[in-house]
């Protein structure tokens, strides 16, 4: 029994660990764009963890991942607190209704999943608020290694206020914004509260940030998908003005321009704002520029933004650098290739997309003989091998998506090295 309850407290010093590195990494993040770090709020994690919790468990039940939503009476279990986030939130004791939610699964760990959560552009302007100032992280790992990470974010000051006394004077007031509705809030007090902290912070957030190192290549989906038709593409980029500052003025975006290294523009990208958001999710205050194509590891990228704000042109530049490959890596763009590795040795394969749904969910290796070998996905397009093995063996990587890789392991490569 003592071996039991020793275990149990080791795994909750772990998990405990594992959300203070994920605070710390997302304020790093939150930092890096000019905005106020995010604090911890105990009921807000307990609100996150008991979602982790429902979505592990009726993944590991029913194998179905039903991501914000909850469904006592298809999907029953002891873990259900409350359909939408705002009543999970209630449910747990939180008092504000001004309350937003991020959620990942399957990632390897923290970092991966918000990585991916800020390559996703709707999740990532939830995690860019400029008037949040506080989080919850929820993380639950089934036994078959399913990992699912939730973070729900509120307003502390709105929250406060919510826990006053109903409004009963003269003038203009709001209700249905507390946990109790019918609650009645003076509008210029709650208008003044919820803008506070975006009072405090930038006329607008751009990411990824200026001068920002290490930033991914690639989009590849969310739920739900601002590119339905499109399984791979550039990483986005964005820019958010603060309501605050620019709400009774007009913005025009006259030029949303990206060039590569070599200061040469790319032509192929979409503009997504407001008015063309297939989901309808974009406020008109953000703008995406989403890149067809991936982006070019270890590359310095500029981005040009010229705007109108009441007619006034103004104009934002800024540069950022993409993520470096630590290991020798091969571009794959043919159907068929053969490469050259040497034996215990780590290789990145780039399987160059040939279309913008050109990605592998899958592959199988083949060989001849028994050997060490260890491959594992870094994203739908990137795999890392290592092959411990005797020169001149071969072996043969098919993916999902119809290519097929003969490797051969040789004394020397020809892998470009970064």
């Amino acid at each position: 029994m003592k071996f039991f309850i020793v275990l149990i407290l080791l795994l909750l010093n772990l998990t405990a660990s594992q959300k203070s590195d994920a605070l710390s990494y997302l304020n790093s993040l939150r930092n890096s764009a000019g905005l106020s770090s995010l604090n911890n709020n105990k009921i807000l994690e307990e609100a996150s963890q008991n979602h982790s919790n429902y979505i592990n468990d009726i993944w590991t039940r029913f194998s179905i991942n039903l991501m914000h939503k909850e469904d006592k009476d298809k999907y029953p279990s002891s873990y259900y607190t409350g359909k939408t986030s705002k009543k999970r939130g209630v449910y747990s004791g939180y008092k504000s209704l001004y309350y937003f939610e991020n959620l990942s699964a399957g990632h390897k760990n923290i970092y991966a999943s918000i990585d991916s959560l800020m390559g996703a552009i709707y999740h990532r302007y939830e995690f860019l608020r400029n008037n949040i100032d506080e989080i919850g992280i929820g993380i639950n790992k089934s036994k078959k290694g399913y990992l699912v990470y939730t973070y729900n974010m509120g307003n502390s000051i709105l929250n406060i206020l919510c826990q006053g006394d109903s409004f009963g004077g003269k003038g203009k007031y709001i209700y249905k914004a507390c946990a109790k509705e019918k609650l009645r809030l003076e509008k210029t007090l709650y208008l003044n509260t919820k803008d506070h902290l975006s009072q405090n912070s930038p006329q607008y957030v751009i990411w990824p940030p200026k001068n920002g190192k290490n930033i991914p290549t690639v989009f590849f989906e969310e739920f739900p998908d601002p590119l339905p038709e499109i399984s791979v593409s550039g990483y986005p980029i964005s820019i958010e003005f603060n309501g605050y500052y620019y709400d009774n003025q007009d913005i025009e975006i006259k030029d949303f321009k990206l060039f590569d290294s070599n200061n040469n523009e790319i032509l192929d990208t979409l503009l997504m704002d407001y008015s063309n958001d297939p989901n309808d999710k974009h406020t008109r205050f953000q703008f995406t520029l989403f890149p067809n194509k991936r982006l070019h590891w270890n590359q310095k990228y500029k981005v040009l933004i010229n705007y109108y704000v009441d007619n006034n042109l103004k104009t934002i530049t800024w540069n950022f650098l993409t993520k470096k490959l630590n290991y020798p890596y091969y571009t794959i763009k043919e159907i068929n290739s053969t490469i050259k590795l040497k034996t215990n040795t780590y290789y990145i394969l780039y399987m160059e997309p040939l279309h913008n749904n050109d990605i592998f969910k899958s592959w199988k290796c083949t060989r001849k003989i028994e050997a060490k070998a260890s491959i594992k996905s870094i994203d739908k397009n990137t795999l890392l091998v290592k092959f411990d093995s005797k020169i001149g063996d071969k072996y043969h990587i098919k993916l999902s998506n119809s290519k097929k890789i003969t490797i051969q392991i040789a004394l020397e490569d020809n892998a470009v090295r970064q």
